[in-house]
């Protein structure tokens, strides 16, 4: 499978794969995944399906395209540090065949 991602549940943007950032969006490579099974994983995303250092891909191992819940890890922590479920979009751009400055977004400030 090639690159592939899906959107934030907070503010919409894709998870972008550690080779499509720039110094302004390098923050939406940071990968929060809630599995089925309520389990809650962070990482660098790779563009396509992994977080560094997580030994499952985003799907749980069970390549469910659409089961995925995906946030950047500063949206999750700003949304409170949610661990229900809601599905992600797929996103059109696959987190890397996008213009600049599509996701130039500076990285929200952490309101813990």
């Amino acid at each position: 499978m090639g690159l592939f991602s899906y959107e934030c549940n907070g503010c919409g943007h894709p998870l972008l794969s550690n080779h499509a950032t720039n110094e302004i969006n390098e923050w939406m490579e940071e990968g929060t995944v809630i599995f089925t099974d309520g389990t809650i994983a962070h990482g660098i995303y790779d563009g396509y399906g992994r977080l560094e250092g997580v030994e499952t891909d985003i799907f749980g191992g069970t390549y469910d395209y659409d089961n995925v819940c995906v946030w950047h890890t500063p949206c999750w922590i700003n949304a409170g540090f949610p661990t229900e479920r809601k599905r992600s979009k797929s996103a059109d751009d696959q987190g890397f065949f996008y213009n600049d400055p599509k996701h130039d977004m500076a990285k929200p400030e952490v309101t813990e």
